[in-house]
């Protein structure tokens, strides 16, 4: 077959129009101009039956060689149908703007009533095989309207409707995202425009705005495809907005848990959660993170595969049928009774329940045809993490650096170990395991698609230091160094998260497989999904190991000082030594004479400094058994002002606490000043043009090519003013939390004011919900919020009412952000018998606590909910009331 491509097009002598297939760029091929229009551009190519059956492209400007591109179209490109057996041409026009992707993906339209299967491919069909060379085929894409709102095409003639809105042709929805109509070939040259109209008044019409378009004239025998775009921020028309809960997979509970919310329970929450007008429901991360066997592994942001399901959050009722589950009932009773999550010994019953299991059932799952698939389709990461999950078992370790001859992962050991070691079935049982992990979260999320609700998951920005991509493919990370988040409003001393920091530079040579990997994956069982710490992908905050905190980290990448520049911008200490930590003596009150003889050394310039046996943390640690003495001389360690770059030993990061500690207090006010100034340039101004091209390096490549998923970022903390151009050009929306303001100057954000393309949430997992917040918050920020947000007077109440609470939901509601994800904790809050008498265990993680226990679960079981008539009443009524 034979496809011949037109487009319009001005350019110089100097730029050559091309054409690239499936976004690669290496299939460029050259269009020629036409000779009676220079700016008519063509080609034709031909294609064989047996190809591949679906193809998009896009036009490409390239320099005068050819090869150079110097821009592409926006967008996911033209479709270009190969299956149709016969030839044909299109038309195009040039997406000089994109549509906006944010209303295209899949799981839009999973939630709104316009929404229909994708029959392009057969209309087209249909359109060749009926009309031949009769007709033209219009073909409009663009973002779906409202249910009551029509896509036509009005012009100057009479099957257009001579300009007259209310005879303008229909166009026929034939995607989600296209749009088509058939115009017989004696109008080519015909002028139109496309109007959106409501299908029952046709006087609210909104016009598209720009040049009149025109019919193509058709240069060969073939039927013809006219492809037109329109971009969503040409119209007026809203785009519905959604609402939805937040809550974590374990937290989740019915009366047959087993002590820990299950993808049982996600199914069946998902009901509650339709029949109270919502949309959505996202979910913390769900993979495997079993390290310790202890409550450590609560945290279900230190993952040991990226692609593992959690084995805590299998329903073990499927399997109720069978005498075993009758032997650990009262077992689960006794767990699932537990107030919150009791995570040892729920792993610990579900997992000797599971290899159980795996006796009776296991050979004959694994002789199915849906299991040998699910090995088949899952090779890139299930082998490596099964033999992982095993070794980790056998030595009591996840140190894989103690598995004797495993301390790297190699596909042929593990061939040989499966045939010759005798523990195959041991190996096996974690592919097993993994498989009924797959069927019953995929068969959740059909559910709630069914039900018209969207499932958001989480992409946490680390793994587990020893985890299965660190054992399996070490040189995309850097081992020395663990990610964390630098003092702010979560931690006054900043975060250590563990975790290692990512080799980018290494991660860029095959085009961040790993990641797209990621997210490809995440896909079979989420519609959107939320990039923790998005600030991650423009720098993150590297801490050196071992250390306990924040404060000593660096950013990376960055643009460290040279001793040089520090000069010549009026600073002229010594940076090198004030990267080593020293006291005056009159700032070291705090220590005993006994205490500075024993750790410190006296200098001849009369300051002290630790001695070479203590001169870090890590010394410390192993000699210092006092807890108080340890905290004291761990805090000696952070009395710096620079500190060195991991990469350069010449390049200083300024200390971002520089200015709490004593050693800065004892500079002269004019070197205060030039340090602070110095600080300011390059924690606020210096990085930002440099992070965001570091952000742009990655994320377009990762994000907007690997899925059809909604990007949703968490981009709080201490945020460049570039991060919000890079999420709006990349579509990805923002996280907008009306106490945490993004204007330094505010106390509280308007969500009245909200971007469109963002999620409005009244606080996060890593935040106090709303009554514990205002409860702790009584006679400082809440009674502010008190007066200056709900312009109340008198006293604050202590505990806000209900109807103080569903006030607050309101004004998050009615924001203008596509989605609004309340936490369940504040849902509850606005009925009085299913809110929590302890509202101040209702916070899921405290952040400045690195012991963390990660155990909080919902109060009233979901079938409570389920027949909780008059709250799900309420939650609909307040949902439709404020737009959603």
């Amino acid at each position: 077959m034979k496809i011949s491509l037109h487009i319009a097009y001005h350019t110089d002598q100097e730029h050559i129009v091309g054409v690239i297939f499936d976004n690669q760029p290496d299939t460029l091929t050259l269009l020629q101009r036409n000779g009676e229009n220079a700016d008519h551009w063509t080609t034709t190519l031909s294609f064989r039956a047996n190809q591949k059956k679906y193809h998009t492209y896009q036009y490409a400007l390239t320099e005068a060689d050819g090869k150079t591109i110097v821009r592409k179209e926006k967008g996911n490109g033209h479709p270009l149908f190969t299956d149709i057996m016969t030839s044909y041409e299109c038309h195009d026009s040039w997406k000089a703007n994109d549509i906006d992707e944010t209303f295209v993906p899949e799981h839009f339209f999973k939630v709104t009533e316009f929404g229909i299967k994708d029959g392009r491919n057969e209309y087209i069909k249909r359109f060749f095989q009926q009309h031949s060379d009769r007709h033209i085929l219009l073909m409009l894409e663009s973002p779906a309207l409202n249910k009551d709102d029509e896509w036509c095409v009005c012009g100057n003639c009479d099957i257009l409707g001579n300009w007259q809105v209310e005879n303008a042709l229909s166009l026929t929805p034939v995607s989600r995202t296209a749009f088509a109509c058939l115009i017989p070939k004696e109008y080519i040259g015909a002028e139109y425009k496309y109007v959106i109209r409501d299908k029952n008044n046709h006087e609210d019409a909104v016009w598209e705005q720009g040049d009149n378009r025109s019919i193509k004239d058709t240069y060969g025998k073939y039927p013809s495809l006219q492809n037109d775009y329109c971009p969503y921020i040409e119209y007026g028309f809203s785009i519905k907005r959604i609402a939805g809960t937040v809550i974590p997979v374990f937290s989740l509970r019915s009366k047959e848990s087993q002590g820990i919310g299950d993808f049982g329970d996600l199914a069946m929450f998902t009901e509650w959660a339709a029949t109270a007008g919502m949309h959505a429901v996202q979910l913390l991360p769900v993979n495997d993170t079993t390290s310790t066997n202890s409550w450590r592994d609560s945290y279900p942001y230190s993952s040991i595969s990226v692609f593992a399901l959690h084995p805590a959050y299998l329903d073990l009722r499927e399997w109720k049928h069978l005498p075993l589950y009758a032997e650990f009932a009262p077992k689960f009773e006794e767990l699932n009774a537990a107030a919150t999550v009791d995570y040892d010994n729920v792993v610990n019953v579900k997992n000797e329940f599971l290899r159980l299991l795996y006796n009776i059932i296991g050979d004959e799952t694994m002789q199915t045809d849906e299991y040998k698939n699910f090995c088949k389709d899952n090779e890139y990461w299930l082998p490596a993490y099964c033999m992982f999950s095993h070794l980790r078992d056998r030595y009591h370790t996840a140190d894989f650096s103690k598995w004797k001859d495993f301390t790297i992962f190699n596909k042929s050991n593990y061939q040989n170990y499966l045939k010759r070691s005798g523990y195959a079935k041991s190996v096996m049982f974690f592919a097993f395991v993994q498989y009924l992990l797959h069927r019953q979260l995929s068969a959740a999320h059909d559910k709630a698609n069914t039900l018209g609700i969207i499932l958001k998951g989480d992409i946490p920005i680390g793994v587990a230091p020893r985890s299965v991509a660190t054992w399996v493919m070490p040189h995309l990370f850097h081992m020395n160094g663990s990610a964390g988040a630098p003092p702010d409003y979560f931690s006054k001393d900043g975060q250590n998260w563990g975790f290692p920091t990512y080799n980018w530079e290494v991660m860029a040579r095959d085009g961040y497989d790993w990641w797209k990997k990621r997210f490809r994956h995440m896909h079979h069982y989420f519609d959107a999904y939320r990039i923790d710490h998005v600030l991650g992908f423009f720098r993150i905050w590297e801490i050196p190991r071992p250390l306990r905190g924040g404060i000593l980290g660096h950013f990376r990448p960055a643009l460290p000082f040279t001793a040089s520049e520090l000069s010549n911008r009026h600073f002229n200490l010594d940076a090198e030594e004030l990267c080593l930590p020293s006291l005056a003596d009159w700032n070291m009150a705090h220590f005993t004479d006994y205490e500075k003889k024993t750790y410190f050394d006296w200098g001849l310039d009369h300051r002290f400094r630790l001695k070479k046996e203590f001169a870090n943390e890590q010394k410390i640690r192993k000699q210092v058994q006092d807890e108080t003495l340890l905290n004291k001389l761990i805090d000696f360690t952070e009395e710096v002002l620079f500190v060195h770059d991991p990469d350069n030993p010449k390049g200083y990061h300024p200390c971002i606490s520089a200015y709490a500690t004593k050693r800065f207090n004892e500079l002269t006010e004019d070197d205060r000043n030039t340090f602070n100034a110095l600080h300011d340039d390059f924690f606020y101004h210096r990085h930002n043009e440099f992070w965001a091209r570091e952000a742009m390096k990655k994320l377009p490549a990762i994000v907007q090519s690997e899925s059809n998923m909604l990007a949703c970022a968490e981009d709080l903390g201490m945020v460049p003013p570039t991060v919000k151009d890079v999420l709006e050009h990349l579509h990805i929306l923002s996280l907008e939390i009306q106490r945490m303001p993004k204007r330094s100057d505010w106390l509280f954000d308007n969500p009245a004011e909200n971007p469109p393309l963002s999620v409005c949430t009244i606080s996060t997992h890593d935040m106090a919900p709303l009554r514990k917040w205002w409860i702790e918050n009584t006679n400082h920020t809440a009674d502010a919020y008190w007066r200056d947000v709900l312009h109340e007077n008198g006293d604050t109440p202590s505990d806000p009412d209900t109807l103080t609470c569903e006030r607050i939901l309101s004004i998050h509601l009615a924001s203008p952000s596509i989605l609004c994800l309340l936490a369940w904790q504040n849902w509850s809050s606005i009925y009085e018998n299913l809110r929590s008498e302890n509202p101040m265990g209702e916070q899921i993680n405290d952040p400045a606590n690195p012991n963390q226990f990660w155990n909080y679960r919902m109060e009233p079981t979901i079938e409570t909910l389920l027949m909780a008539t008059p709250f799900t009443d309420k939650v609909r009524a307040l949902i439709k009331r404020n737009g959603r």
